[in-house]
Formats: C-alpha cells, structure tokens, sequence
C-alpha cells in the first residue's frame, strides 16, 4: 500500500512533503509529464451557459502548481 504523502522521489524539480491524494497515482503532470502531485479544476461560473457541465481538470507537478496557483496561493500546500 503506498504512501499518500508525496517525498523528493516523486519530482525532480521539487522536494514536496505533503498530501498527495491517490486519484494522481499514475497521472502525469500535464505540462511536463513528471507525476502529478496536484488535480487543478475549472470553476464553472454561476453565469455559464452549460452550467451543468463537468469542470475541465488536470492533473500537474508541484512546480507547475506553483506557476498556476503562484507562490502566496501555495503556502502551506506546496514547499518550495
């Protein structure tokens, strides 16, 4: 059974220590393909002309987290 806490082993880019949940076991980052530590979503707006559809997401790295998300957005989330 594996870990859901992701460590240096899981990107190189990044030394990460915090929650990983078991839906990015086995997804690739979307922008590099390292593995994803990370699912980001699509709010759907309240004015949405489909506002029943299903949010675009991805699955990304810590380092492409940090880019999307910035470094404020990310404390306490993602170390770097």
């Amino acid at each position: 059974m594996g870990s859901n806490w992701a460590d240096s082993r899981d990107a190189k880019a990044l030394p990460t220590a915090h929650f990983v949940s078991a839906s990015c076991q086995g997804e690739p980052c979307r922008i590099c393909g390292l593995p994803a530590t990370h699912k980001v979503g699509e709010e759907i707006p309240h004015d949405d002309p489909m506002p029943q559809r299903h949010n675009l997401t991805a699955y990304v790295c810590c380092a492409h987290f940090i880019e999307i998300m910035g470094t404020i957005g990310t404390l306490g989330v993602c170390h770097r």
